[in-house]
């Protein structure tokens, strides 16, 4: 209430100030052709308006008397706006660090999600430069990673079966060639 600013409106459109606190440096700009335009005879306006020396904003009500005159009360938005303000930066920061920690937790479960699939790359490569007995740990049915793993397990399964079954056909032929020559 140390910043309450009240006056009396009257019909003429003299404006005389009831309470000016000593805090307030400024005082609301107030025309009667304002108030006319909003205000009836019978109901209680709020409107907002700027300040005469400076831009300030100030939450006026206006109350209309018996007389035709009307009681002004206002009070100066700056606290308000300050205290807006600097909510509106404490959720800016807010969103910012929950957009850095959002990504910082998707990237973790994408490198969580493709370390199967960094290995599997491992072990072809080590089956590409011939380690023909390297497998992969991934082998649960119920992923999607799983179930490649499984395939590139089977796969490898039946190249190295199809590898042996052709060793042993190049032994035994090559044993039937060699018998009758001997």
């Amino acid at each position: 209430y140390s910043e309450i600013y009240a006056a009396r409106l009257t019909p003429a459109g003299a404006l005389r100030p009831i309470i000016t606190s000593g805090l307030l440096s400024d005082s609301p700009r107030i025309s009667l052709a304002d108030i006319r335009a909003r205000a009836s005879n019978s109901e209680r306006v709020l409107i907002t308006v700027r300040g005469v020396s400076s831009s300030n904003r100030f939450r006026v009500a206006v109350v209309p008397r018996q007389n035709g005159s009307w009681v002004i009360v206002a009070l100066p938005l700056t606290r308000t706006e300050a205290a807006i303000n600097r909510l509106l930066v404490a959720f800016g920061i807010a969103a910012l660090v929950l957009l850095a920690m959002s990504a910082l937790v998707a990237w973790w479960f994408v490198r969580l999600g493709l370390r199967p699939i960094k290995e599997m790359t491992l072990a072809a490569d080590a089956v590409t430069a011939g380690e023909r007995g390297q497998r992969v740990g991934f082998d649960d049915t119920r992923t999607e990673t799983g179930r490649l793993g499984h395939a590139f397990n089977v796969m490898l399964d039946e190249r190295q079966g199809a590898e042996d079954h052709l060793r042993r056909f190049v032994a035994d032929a090559s044993h039937e060639l060699r018998t009758p020559i001997t």
